[in-house]
């Protein structure tokens, strides 16, 4: 095949001509999530300057993966569903929105950790879901979350922030002037010391009505290893209460 007729032939029809169709469906999805993963990759090197190692890539693949075919069996088995509305209200103009949220596995000492940040007109900046093994107590697990998520909101390059959760204790221990005398005060005053680096912040508490979508990412993160972070993309676990 020469130059020419290759560059009349776009990418889908070369597929088809290669071995597209003589993949079965659950190949074809791996191949596709694979090269998504890959070419935001190179977007995020080119533009980002920011280098992500295969291992992480097939890692975050194989999880979208198991998300997309998680998502696909509950419309399966029940497709009338209809989500809840959740209520969500925008921050001012160039402050970012950050909801958290915690779920715990006491049977097995996890902790899943859920970060939503969005930005003033409602798009989604980043997620991310964070599983630890940790000991399975509420008020710990929500400064551990807090924590990762101001950590995150320092590592992507934020500078002015709302900090949203509904873990009304975790909030005002925050907001608090008092150092905290819990077992978990060491973590409240990690946080305190990060959110000075920020050029302004706000901490508030929001009931769990409006923090539905932190919580969702939480309980999703329990079935995770690790980490994942998606930057301005969506997991499917909560696309369908965008």
């Amino acid at each position: 095949m020469n130059l020419g007729v290759l560059s009349a032939i776009n990418m889908k029809n070369l597929w088809n001509m290669s071995y597209g169709s003589n993949l079965e469906d659950e190949v074809l999805m791996e191949v596709a999530v694979m090269a998504w993963k890959i070419w935001r990759r190179r977007n995020d090197l080119v533009f980002n300057q920011t280098f992500s190692s295969p291992q992480l890539i097939v890692r975050q693949a194989y999880q979208k993966i198991d998300d997309l075919n998680a998502l696909l069996s509950q419309q399966t088995i029940n497709p009338t569903i209809i989500p809840q509305t959740i209520q969500w209200t925008a921050p001012p103009l160039d402050v970012y929105k950050i909801n958290w949220d915690s779920a715990v596995d006491k049977l097995n000492c996890k902790v899943g950790v859920g970060t939503l940040i969005r930005d003033w007109e409602g798009r989604v900046i980043a997620c991310m879901r964070m599983c630890i093994s940790l000991f399975p107590d509420p008020y710990l697990a929500e400064a551990i979350g807090a924590l990762h998520s101001v950590k995150l909101a320092l590592d992507i390059g934020l500078k002015q922030i709302n900090l949203e959760g509904d873990a009304m204790n975790v909030v005002n221990d925050i907001k608090g002037n008092k150092d905290s005398w819990k077992h978990s005060g060491l973590i409240i005053t990690d946080i305190k010391q990060l959110l000075l680096s920020f050029d302004s912040f706000t901490v508030d508490y929001v009931p769990r009505n409006c923090n539905g979508l932190a919580h969702c990412l939480a309980r999703d993160a329990l079935h995770i290893n690790d980490v994942l972070i998606d930057i301005e993309d969506v997991p499917l676990c909560i696309v369908a209460l965008l």
